[in-house]
C-alpha cells in the first residue's frame, strides 16, 4: 500500500512538472509571436 502510494505521488509530480514545461514552452512561443506582431 505505502509503496504504491509513493509511486503514485512520484508519477503525479512528474506529470505536473511535464505540464509546467509545456506551458512554459507555449508562453515562450506566444511571447515570440506577440513580439513579432508589435515590431
Amino acid at each position: 500500500m505505502n509503496g504504491w502510494l509513493e509511486d503514485a505521488i512520484t508519477m503525479e509530480r512528474r506529470h505536473i512538472l511535464e505540464g509546467e514545461k509545456r506551458v512554459a514552452q507555449q508562453e515562450a512561443l506566444l511571447a515570440e509571436l506577440i513580439g513579432k506582431k508589435t515590431r
